[in-house]
C-alpha cells in the first residue's frame, strides 16, 4: 500500500518527514493532484533516495494512479 511505502521511506536513512497528499478537484475540474512532501537531512539522502527501490515503486504508484506525472523539486532554503 501507499502508506506501508511512506513508512519505508521515512525509515531511510536521513528522512526527516514524508508526507502524501490528495488534492481533490474543486467542482468542473477534471484532475486531481497528489502531492508528495519530503523533508531530508542531507542533499547526499535526496540523491540517494531518488535512486532508491522504494523511489522507483513510488514513481510507478503515482503515474498509475494519475495516469501522468509532473515533479517540482524545491529547496526550503
Amino acid at each position: 500500500t501507499i502508506q506501508s511505502l511512506l513508512n519505508s521511506i521515512r525509515n531511510q536513512s536521513g528522512c526527516l518527514d514524508a508526507c502524501l497528499c490528495l488534492d481533490s478537484c474543486p467542482k468542473g475540474c477534471t484532475q486531481a493532484a497528489i502531492y508528495l512532501k519530503e523533508k531530508w537531512e542531507t542533499q547526499a539522502d535526496v540523491d540517494a533516495h531518488l535512486q532508491s527501490r522504494d523511489y522507483a515503486i513510488l514513481l510507478g504508484a503515482v503515474s498509475v494512479l494519475r495516469g501522468q506525472s509532473e515533479f517540482e523539486f524545491k529547496d526550503p532554503k
